[in-house]
């Protein structure tokens, strides 16, 4: 009897082994960037965890693939999932950009049929949206950018500052000029005084540590980040529609949640700057009006004039403001 037991355990454990799949899991970013492990890893285990282990997850970041090359393998299958920022595909679909203008509110982008008509873009491609998760709450603008010194006329006039084509707008219309450098560029070109600022995201600026050498923080902060949790079609179907179900729900799970963990870290990155000697400096807030109006419609002009699929851009513009997510 004992042997019986015995040989029936081991049987278990190798059924449950050979019923285990790996679902290759590319992610845009390293493990030092937060929503690696918050949102990332995170869905991996819930996953996991749901289907009692029969889908594991193997995660490669860029070090395997250029974030800015991910998009066109995971369409073709050579990997299950892709997390990613629009940007980093914006020149092979560009109709998910407009986003970046809008409020963040998963719960009502499901509702109103955003996330299905974002779905249906990304379905043209092989992929399947499974989350849209924005990196902050509403009113918490994700970029600001790093000042060598305060803001005495209300703008920025007169300035050259690092930037790239999605801050462009906003720059101009403060009066500054724009100076496309590398990251790690950035660092010593204001600490020689090159350039008098760098604009980039509030998350992860520490890191780069302008503060030491440019310590005023722009405010208010502007704009949203949205990431996107992707899957293949192909991938997707070869799936039970149990651990379909389980995929499609713990993504949705994740969008509320996974937002308020991201503008916490926002908040807490910003805070903790702040204490290691980093001081605001205030746009005036016409100013500050002008110039976010001005960054919104840029992200709209920027979508709308590709010529691959410019046109559905301009359909899904005309979408958003019908169903009143845009002021």
């Amino acid at each position: 009897m004992k042997r019986l037991l015995t040989t029936t355990v081991i049987w278990a454990i190798a059924g449950g082994a050979v019923s285990a799949q790996e679902l290759r899991f590319l992610n845009a970013f390293d493990a030092r960037y937060p929503p690696t492990k918050m949102l990332v890893q995170k869905y991996a285990e819930t996953v996991e965890k749901a289907t009692s282990g029969k889908l594991k997850f193997r995660i490669s970041g860029p070090e395997v693939v250029n974030a800015f090359q991910q998009f066109e393998p995971a369409s073709k299958g050579a990997f299950d999932l892709l997390f990613t920022v629009q940007p980093y595909h914006v020149g092979t679909t560009s109709v998910s950009l407009g986003i970046y203008s809008i409020e963040p509110d998963p719960a009502a982008f499901r509702k109103a049929g955003v996330f299905d008509h974002l779905d249906k873009e990304y379905n043209r491609f092989n992929l399947k949206l499974l989350a849209l998760i924005p990196g902050s709450l509403k009113g918490n603008g994700s970029f600001h950018a790093m000042l060598r010194d305060p803001i005495t006329t209300g703008d920025i006039k007169g300035r050259r500052v690092r930037g790239n084509r999605l801050y462009q707008p906003l720059i101009e219309n403060l009066g500054a000029s724009m100076v496309v450098l590398q990251v790690g560029e950035v660092y010593p070109s204001l600490q020689k005084g090159t350039i008098d600022g760098a604009f980039g995201p509030v998350s992860g600026s520490g890191d780069y540590k302008w503060h030491e050498v440019a310590k005023y923080s722009m405010r208010p902060t502007f704009g949203y980040i949205y990431q996107f949790l992707l899957v293949n079609q192909n991938s997707f179907n070869k799936l039970s529609a149990d651990a379909q179900k389980i995929m499609i729900e713990e993504a949705r799970k994740l969008e509320i949640p996974g937002q308020k963990a991201m503008d916490d870290q926002l908040k807490e990155e910003d805070a903790d700057l702040q204490k290691r000697g980093m001081m605001l400096t205030s746009l005036a807030p016409a100013r500050y009006a002008e110039a976010l109006k001005a960054y919104n419609e840029g992200i709209w002009t920027s979508a709308e004039g590709s010529k691959a699929t410019g046109d559905r851009a301009k359909a899904f513009h005309a979408f958003v403001k019908e169903k009143g997510f845009l002021k």
